[in-house]
């Protein structure tokens, strides 16, 4: 976004502040690299409850860093939630140079691994996938580009995790037992944790495995749920095991990347 873009949105800030009834605004915007975040002292690091992403991490030609700045602003048990274009195998060098294909938010596309191995090596949990959806390429000569590559569109949730001293002691080896017990604002009667696991409010307990309750304790949404840790492997409920990563629905997206049409 150029600073011109940036301009024309700060003129409808009071317009929109006193369209939807508040008193002063509520919003904020700032020119940077997203790279660079830390380099801008009003981005204090610790202190980022949520970032939320869609299709720009694609564009950085350093995606390491993306997280790595990424999380030095969250909060402990703060979440990195985003959209974006991911490759099923890595885009050679001479794609990844053109210019269309870039503004198609599809040269700049990442494999899964690479992801999770960048979010670990950052300091993060396991992504857990929200979302997965495939992307179609309509243009015939960008196919022929392309060949063999397959793209999708995928939602992942990224949790800072906390210090030692700051993290539950309570005993999770064999997963827990957990209920929706307090609704989340715009999440009242459900709310969806991962592609596979939605909670629905007074429900059955739903049976998370270890490295997910870990997740959900630590987050800001812990205070809305129910943990009953199973002290007992036999106690674990005969469900389908858990897996981050889920296959993909079968339904192609019409859109060339994970904005919507028109917008990458």
């Amino acid at each position: 976004m150029t600073a011109e873009q940036l301009d024309v949105a700060k003129r409808f800030i009071d317009y929109h502040t006193k369209e939807y009834g508040f008193e002063k605004a509520n919003v904020e915007f700032r020119l940077g690299k997203i790279e660079q975040l830390t380099d801008d002292p009003g981005l204090k690091t610790n202190s980022f409850d949520v970032i939320v992403s869609n299709c720009v991490v694609n564009l950085s030609p350093d995606k390491k860093k993306v997280l790595q700045q990424v999380y030095e602003i969250l909060k402990p048990g703060g979440e990195f939630y985003f959209s974006d274009v991911y490759a099923d195998q890595p885009v050679p060098e001479e794609l990844r140079q053109n210019k269309v294909l870039w503004g198609e938010c599809l040269s700049g596309a990442i494999c899964v691994s690479d992801l999770i191995s960048g979010a670990l090596d950052a300091g993060f949990t396991q992504p857990i996938l929200v979302s997965k959806q495939p992307i179609g390429v309509n243009n015939d000569e960008l196919q022929k580009l392309l060949g063999a590559i397959k793209f999708t569109s995928c939602t992942y949730r990224l949790f800072k995790n906390k210090p030692a001293e700051e993290s539950t002691s309570v005993n999770d080896k064999f997963g827990a037992l957990v209920t929706y017990q307090t609704p989340i604002i715009h999440y009242e009667n459900e709310f969806q944790f991962s592609q596979a696991i939605t909670f629905k409010l007074n429900s059955e307990p739903q049976y998370l495995n270890t490295e997910l309750v870990k997740m959900l304790r630590l987050s800001r949404y812990s205070e809305h749920f129910k943990f009953d840790s199973i002290t007992d492997e036999k106690q674990i409920p005969n469900v389908t095991e858990q897996v981050i990563d889920q296959p993909v629905s079968n339904e192609q997206s019409s859109s060339s990347c994970c904005c919507c049409p028109g917008t990458c």
